[in-house]
């Protein structure tokens, strides 16, 4: 993960590597099983429905970072290619910025974005505006975040980011109902 290294995230107090690789938040990823069992959670897919159709863009994703990947656990408007690769390198994950710094990345355009520029989502993928919010555990772990994207920079104003605050809130939820379920199955 070259981008990312000896990158500070000052919200944190740590480098985007340290937090990503920190093993209280990947143990919380891993809680959720979502990469584990691959299996779609309808209400996360309803949720990235709701803000794409609010929100009125091409792709709306709910991702979750472990230490290498960033992983679609749900999608709206997700590019066939990348709905059949389930994930990306961290390389290519704008919300490795979001969850590093532990709050909204508001990135009109990425091309001129001088922590995104030469990300390669921008020319693989498309991925020119970006918008994410943290999806943060109970235990205020950040695991991974709900982004919209567009082909063509754009302005996002404060209502929108605010739609995806309260909907990353109830993602969050979602997830942390998974995460004691799998606990109790197997306590």
């Amino acid at each position: 993960m070259t981008q990312s290294q000896g990158l500070s995230s000052p919200a944190s107090g740590g480098t985007l590597r340290e937090i990503i690789d920190d093993p209280e938040r990947l143990a919380a990823v891993a809680g959720t099983g979502l990469i584990q069992d691959g299996r779609p959670d309808p209400v996360l897919y309803r949720l990235a429905r709701q803000a794409r159709r609010v929100l009125d863009v091409p792709t709306v994703f709910l991702s979750v970072l472990d230490d290498e990947r960033q992983y679609f656990a749900a999608a709206d408007g997700l590019s066939a290619s990348l709905t059949a690769a389930g994930s990306t390198p961290l390389s290519h994950a704008f919300c490795l910025y979001t969850v590093g710094q532990g709050k909204a990345l508001v990135v009109p355009d990425a091309r001129v974005d001088e922590r995104l520029a030469g990300n390669p989502a921008i020319a693989e993928h498309g991925t020119v505006a970006y918008v994410g919010v943290p999806v943060l555990t109970a235990e205020r772990q950040p695991i991974g975040a709900l982004c919209a994207t567009d082909v063509v920079p754009r302005f996002w104003s404060p209502e929108q980011v605010g739609v995806l605050h309260d909907l990353a809130a109830e993602a969050a939820l979602r997830l942390d109902q998974r995460t004691a379920q799998r606990s109790g199955e197997r306590g």
